[in-house]
This record gives structure tokens, C-alpha cells and sequence, in this order.
């Protein structure tokens, strides 16, 4: 067996805790403690997270070939909230 396989054990020997990472995560935090302080600016925010999930919808598609525009996109989900109505419980009776 010439082309044999290693594996290697996990979990990876590698130290994450080097002055660029502890930087870089820094400004990270920095950056997403801006980010939430201009979210709450908006008066409805949960617009811009419902974007984010439909264009994570959408770049899954295009990697199985389905292709679709920002506008149809968009479209389907106004059309998707307007006519989605609420569950209604059933009235149950008890049984004698």
C-alpha cells in the first residue's frame, strides 16, 4: 500500500492563542459592539436579519443550480407573510 492514508489525531496541535488572532478578535469585537448599537437605530431590525437568511437561502441555491433574482426573492417573502395566517387551536371536548 504505496498511497496509504494518515490520519491525524484531533484534536489539532495548533496554538490559537498568538498576539494576531488575540488582535484580529479584538477589532472584532470592537466592530460587532458598533454593529449591534446601529441595529437598534433601526425601528424594525428584524428586516435586516430576515435579508441575511434569505440570501443565505439564495447562495444555497445557486450551488445546486437554481437560480434566483433579489426581486423574486424578496417577492415570495412579502407574499409568504401576507398570507400566512395563525394556527388555531383546536377545541377539544373531554371524553366520558
Amino acid at each position: 500500500m504505496e498511497n496509504e492514508f494518515l490520519i491525524v489525531p484531533l484534536p489539532p496541535n495548533y496554538e490559537v492563542e498568538n498576539v494576531t488572532i488575540l488582535k484580529a478578535l479584538n477589532a472584532t469585537s470592537r466592530v460587532l459592539g458598533e454593529l449591534k448599537g446601529e441595529i437598534k437605530k433601526i425601528p424594525n431590525s428584524q428586516i435586516l436579519i430576515d435579508t441575511i437568511s434569505l440570501q443565505e437561502a439564495k447562495d444555497s441555491n445557486e450551488i445546486k443550480n437554481i437560480v434566483t433574482t433579489d426581486d423574486e426573492l424578496y417577492q415570495a417573502s412579502v407574499e409568504l407573510k401576507t398570507y400566512r395566517k395563525p394556527l388555531k387551536k383546536r377545541k377539544t371536548t373531554p371524553r366520558l
